[in-house]
């Protein structure tokens, strides 16, 4: 899936996205996200209206792990959707958001891992 562009602010873009949308087939609403600037990390949840969405029956449920790549083009800003399935490379997702929704690429959810401890390994600043 490519980039979409909105004339907007990013704080409305923001807002739009993190939005519970209620389709006639299907209810998206967002579980939990983390702003990382030029990424946004979302739990999202859809729930089906209707049997045989996204293969779930009428009220059934399915948790999923997004992100949402984000930047500024003159005037608007422009946002691209990238769902674990789809293969991330981005390893900054919040640890916590792995238990939250089921595996969908094992190999991504160790790099996410293998980036946190890294990250740990890093010497903090401390200020003088």
């Amino acid at each position: 899936m490519g980039w979409i562009s909105i004339r907007t602010t990013r704080e409305q873009l923001v807002y739009g996205l993190l939005a519970t949308e209620k389709g006639e087939r299907a209810m998206f609403e967002t579980v939990a996200h983390v702003d990382h600037g030029d990424i946004l990390w979302v739990v999202k949840r859809v729930i089906a209206r209707q049997d045989g969405t996204f293969g779930l029956k009428a009220g059934g449920s399915h948790t999923f792990i997004l992100c949402y790549l984000i930047e500024q083009d003159v005037k608007e800003w422009g946002y691209k959707p990238i769902d674990e399935s789809m293969g991330l490379n981005y390893y900054d997702c919040p640890l916590h958001f792995l238990d939250m929704a089921p595996v969908q690429c094992s190999a991504w959810r160790e790099k996410v891992r293998a980036w946190h401890v890294e990250q740990a390994k890093q010497p903090s600043c401390q200020a003088a």
